[in-house]
């Protein structure tokens, strides 16, 4: 199992010193890959540092919702990158009204993307589970309506403050799940009391236990409190406790 960190963990750094200096922290506290956002627009700002320090770009959050796939796809091939993520989308994309767009957006992304050897999937929040569409929760039905080829990537916290169990919903999806953001908190209230790996209160090792082996687990701690480089550091030592690089 892979491990990186999604660059929006360490946005605030990215904006006082740049993306390149980012990538470099992110090496130096031993991480051997990273998920950028934004790829279309960051990719010039990643790669020199991706190409010299010999990164790896498994997965990249992108906006699939677009009329010029061309230059996303065009980034991911540049990275290296098999599986674009769509970030989110708006929460009335996931009504009964919503849904089918929000299905032909990714059906549509996922032929382009084939077409050069590239996986979509779609990152989830909690609207996309609190959200009951035909009585179940609109991700899943989303799911359903899509060909196997579209992947999910599980957030564990969103889903636990959603009040869903993250361990039965990675079940529920299987092999669909190609990626998962990882965070810890005390799995209620607010998004923003994210902590450090192993410092809150999620089951981290039985959501660990139950993805497929492939998938690629990304550091993402986008509301965090305190320093996001200790951050980074130390949830890095908690993954090398566990044998996941």
């Amino acid at each position: 199992m892979r491990s990186s960190v999604q660059l929006w963990t360490l946005r605030d750094a990215a904006a006082a010193d740049g993306l390149d200096a980012v990538v470099r922290l992110v090496a130096r506290a031993g991480f051997t890959a990273i998920e950028p956002f934004a790829l279309a627009a960051t990719v010039d700002d990643v790669a020199p540092a991706v190409r010299e320090l010999g990164l790896e770009v498994p997965t990249a959050h992108a906006e699939l919702d677009t009329e010029d796939l061309d230059a996303v796809f065009d980034a991911a091939e540049r990275l290296g990158t098999r599986t674009v993520v769509q970030h989110m989308f708006p929460a009335e994309r996931w009504s009964t009204e919503g849904l089918a767009v929000t299905a032909g957006v990714l059906e549509r992304a996922a032929v382009a993307g084939a077409a050069r050897g590239i996986r979509v999937a779609v990152h989830h929040h909690d609207d996309e589970l609190r959200t009951q569409v035909d009585g179940r929760p609109a991700l899943l039905e989303l799911a359903d309506r899509l060909g196997r080829e579209v992947g999910v990537q599980v957030d564990v916290n969103w889903a636990a403050l959603a009040d869903l169990d993250p361990v039965d919903l990675v079940k529920t999806l299987g092999d669909r799940v190609v990626a998962a953001h990882l965070k810890d908190g005390p799995g209620t209230g607010a998004n923003d009391e994210q902590v450090a790996l192993g410092r809150g209160r999620l089951d981290l090792d039985g959501f660990l236990t139950v993805l497929p082996t492939d998938a690629v687990v990304v550091l993402s701690l986008d509301a965090y409190r305190g320093d996001p480089v200790e951050a980074v550091e130390a949830s890095r030592a908690w993954l090398d406790e566990r044998g996941v690089r």
